[in-house]
């Protein structure tokens, strides 16, 4: 299944049954209830000119669960943390209610299957290639500078409720965020947390105290043991405000 993206992007995805995971992961069963225990398997791809779809980069990967228990029909399987990580991912908000639309409808295929539809819990994979592309007179080295690739991405763990480090009002205060894309390195800011020059392709996040940007990685850090801007020292947020 492929989902054509922004120019220079494409998104690819596929989804599966995969009854490993079941042992990988904590879950929760509920008598009567149904528990879709679902996988994010990303990989981080550089698609150069010229290469068949063999000889294709693969920069990293990531993958992740996500856990959804329901009693009446499926509708949804997408909470608003993976429509997050999705537009990480540099989709559109179109292209997400696309996806969610095709791993609901997998899922009640699933279901309809004589072999799962007397289970309690289905494990389903939805493996998705981000692909950055090489566009015509683009060089290597700029392809790779607005890659799209796990380090420039907020870390998954900000959202994982397992860990003993997540934190509710930290995870929404990130969530809030403005987002964009660098497509101009020199109307972006430094980031000032990192200090490194700015990227095409890398993800921003702008502070609503003071309207500055910095690295969106280095915001979900910088917000767990700061409330200051580092540019101008603006409180950035203060906690019985979001709640």
């Amino acid at each position: 299944m492929d989902a054509d993206q922004r120019v220079g992007y494409e998104h690819h995805y596929s989804f599966s049954i995969d009854d490993e995971i079941l042992s990988w992961y904590n879950y929760k069963l509920k008598p009567g209830r149904k528990t879709y225990l679902v996988e994010i398997r990303a990989r981080f791809i550089m698609k150069k000119k010229g290469d068949d779809d063999e000889n294709h980069e693969i920069i990293n990967s990531e993958r992740y669960k996500i856990e959804y228990i329901f009693s009446h029909d499926l509708t949804t399987l997408f909470s608003p943390r993976l429509y997050y990580r999705l537009e990480e991912y540099w989709m559109t908000e179109e292209e997400v209610i696309v996806l969610e639309a095709k791993v609901v409808d997998f899922a009640k295929q699933t279901m309809a299957d004589i072999n799962y539809a007397n289970r309690q819990v289905i494990p389903i994979v939805i493996s998705i290639d981000v692909c950055t592309v090489q566009q015509d007179g683009e060089a290597i080295g700029c392809a790779y500078e607005r890659a799209i690739r796990v380090e420039n991405l907020v870390p998954v763990s900000t959202w994982d409720r397992s860990l003993i480090s997540y934190n509710p009002y930290i995870a929404w205060y990130l969530f809030k965020l403005q987002r964009f894309i660098v497509k101009d390195v020199i109307e972006a800011e430094v980031c000032g947390i990192c200090r490194k020059d700015p990227r095409i392709g890398v993800q921003m996040s702008v502070m609503p105290c003071c309207n500055h940007s910095f690295h969106s990685n280095c915001v979900s850090q910088w917000i767990s043991a700061n409330n200051m801007c580092p540019f101008c020292n603006s409180p950035t947020h203060l906690q019985d405000q979001l709640y």
